[in-house]
């Protein structure tokens, strides 16, 4: 027996496993799993047997010993000598290349993964026999630095025992063991076997939901476990290849494009993490996957997802995947489609503006508010032959009571995505409908004017009104409509709204800075805001019927501000004064 030095400083190897690594100190249970499965899968290339992996857990007064037993192809001296002692190095074996990343049968690394190990115990007992011989060889490596291998006397099978003597300080018990077995061994394509003190064997063998056709309930239990939600609609979903597969789920509550989409993620049966990002498209955060991969690869800590143009045609085609079972809803179920719809309608328009072919299935069926109630686009074009939408919400809110006193039905489009969704469907035909972006001023053009003797006989009042505004460069017009109780409607435009905003900084700048952005901007007033008065109100009405004209000033004005915020447009500092002083005057004239 000769004992020798590992070939690296295993101080230093140590606090790198532990700081910057590995994740925790219990991942040294998927190593061995890992280790164990892929010595397994090499034996089956080369011959048929019953695999299986046994773990035991022994509590004595003298400490916890743990012990895992597999029958995979096993270990020679010099395999021992490459694999674990040369920690890091690859080996060129022709016998077997555990080190092989493209090997779709492998999960680790033997080496890399079997010094995870230290993190939990001072010693490491190795001990096999190797397929193609019949001597039984025992490695023993220690986190002083040191290892030996020595030949044994065993009447062991093929297959390999690894012997760990847990730290005191290590918090590893039945019930941790159970809980890590549960998470890493559940799906591995062999049986587990889990014991306690040589007591009843415990197995842990499952099937993902998407391998059993026709399990809905084990599917949304099995989404439950791995996601953390309870769900309503879930369907498989796997890329081109077929070797991605897995189950997606439609969230149950709203969500945001800013939101994190974390998905579960199994590489060859073996569980790597239920943090997993960017392995769907970004439109698709309303959807969660659980996934199984055999060509997806894992970064040094097997934690997380190589980066890479794999996983990039991953992505696409498992977007692809929720596309077609969307379609396939608007065809099979399309009540399902209405309710995903009524939850994720905002993600859904999302991904239409990034797909065109998406966007012609699904814009008729994509929901929006309209003056008739909430409405879908095919609902809204059989009621009408003009689309007018409203891409302004506080604007929508000033012609909605007039919109329905005049039987139109407008539609607000004033949330994110829906402007550009009625523009993209202008693009594309609208239906052969009328579709027109409105505002208003479209509707003080459509309103009923006066009869023209009316008109005329107002004239001069109107002129005077028209004066009485001209400091807040407002343009007046007399109009008649419904709903009578609204006795003004009002529009700024964006240029209009825009000037406003920076006359209002200008004037409350100080004199320095003032000078400043009146070199920068000019204030005249190019753009008016635009004031329809509606002869049916009866406030207007008793308006016109004063005759001392100069009374009714601060009347208008009131008028004006009202109308102004009711259309939530703010108030400047002027108008504000203006109309504290009216309401004054008006209190004044009441009391005299």
């Amino acid at each position: 027996m000769k004992e020798s030095l590992f070939q690296v400083d295993l101080t230093g190897v140590l606090k790198v496993l532990s700081d910057s690594l590995y994740s925790n100190w219990d991942v040294f249970l998927r190593e061995l799993l890992q280790n164990a499965h892929d010595a397994i899968a090499r034996r089956k290339q080369h011959e048929a047997f019953n695999p299986s992996i046994h773990l035991e857990f022994f509590e004595q007064a003298d400490g916890r010993v743990l012990l895992m037993r597999d029958n995979g192809i096993g270990l020679t001296s010099d395999d021992m000598e490459t694999f674990l002692s040369k920690i890091g190095a690859s080996s060129k074996s022709d016998r077997y290349n555990l080190f092989d990343r493209n090997n779709e049968d492998f999960i680790g690394q033997f080496g890399i993964g079997l010094l995870s190990c230290f993190m939990v115990s001072e010693k490491i007992e190795v001990t096999s026999r190797a397929a193609a011989g019949s001597e039984v060889f025992k490695w023993t490596g220690r986190t002083n630095g040191t290892y030996q291998i020595e030949s044994i006397e065993s009447d062991m099978e093929t297959g390999t025992i690894v012997r760990l003597e847990i730290k005191p300080d290590i918090p590893l018990d039945e019930s941790k063991i159970r809980q890590l077995l549960h998470r890493y061994a559940d799906y591995l394509p062999l049986p587990v076997w889990f014991s306690i003190n040589v007591g009843a064997q415990e197995l842990f063998d499952r099937k993902f939901p998407w391998e059993a056709q026709g399990m809905t309930d084990q599917a949304l239990r099995f989404g439950k476990y791995a996601l953390n939600d309870q769900f309503q609609f879930h369907f498989p979903i796997q890329d081109r290849s077929g070797k991605t597969q897995g189950m997606a789920y439609v969230l149950p509550h709203q969500t945001h494009a800013g939101s994190s989409s974390r998905h579960t993620v199994y590489i060859k049966h073996m569980y790597v993490s239920n943090q997993t990002e960017k392995l769907l498209p970004d439109w698709a955060f309303f959807v969660r996957v659980v996934v199984n991969s055999q060509n997806l690869a894992t970064t040094a800590s097997r934690e997380e997802i190589y980066d890479n143009e794999t996983l990039e045609s991953v992505r696409h085609d498992l977007g692809e995947s929720i596309k077609g079972y969307l379609v396939k809803l608007s065809q099979e179920d399309p009540r399902a489609l209405q309710e995903i719809l009524s939850i994720h309608g905002q993600a859904l328009k999302s991904l239409a503006l990034t797909d065109e072919g998406f966007f012609r299935f699904i814009v008729e069926w994509l929901v929006f508010p309209t003056s008739e109630g909430r409405l879908s686009l095919s609902e809204i074009l059989k009621r009408t032959d003009k689309l007018l939408y409203v891409p302004d919400l506080d604007e929508y809110r000033q012609l909605l009571p007039i919109a329905k006193a005049n039987d139109q039905l407008i539609i607000n489009a004033g949330y994110i995505y829906d402007t550009s969704i009625f523009e993209a469907y202008a693009h594309i035909g609208a239906g052969g409908k009328m579709i027109q972006r409105v505002n208003a001023q479209f509707f003080g053009s459509i309103l009923q004017d006066p009869d023209i003797e009316v008109y005329d006989r107002y004239r001069p009042l109107i002129e005077s009104l028209q004066a009485m505004l001209m400091e807040f460069e407002v343009e007046l017009d007399l109009k008649q409509f419904e709903p009578a109780e609204l006795p003004a409607m009002c529009y700024m435009s964006q240029q209009n709204l825009q000037q406003r905003d920076l006359k209002q900084i200008n004037d409350e700048a100080k004199d320095d800075w003032a000078g400043v952005t009146a070199s920068l901007f000019d204030f005249s007033p190019t753009f008016r805001s635009q004031l329809f008065l509606n002869l049916k109100n009866p406030i207007v009405q008793k308006l016109f019927e004063v005759k001392q004209i100069k009374k009714l000033e601060p009347h208008v004005q009131m008028i004006y501000f009202n109308t102004l915020m009711m259309s939530h447009y703010p108030l400047t500092a002027k108008e504000l004064a203006c109309m504290n002083e009216n309401l004054l005057t008006i209190i004044d004239q009441s009391l005299s």
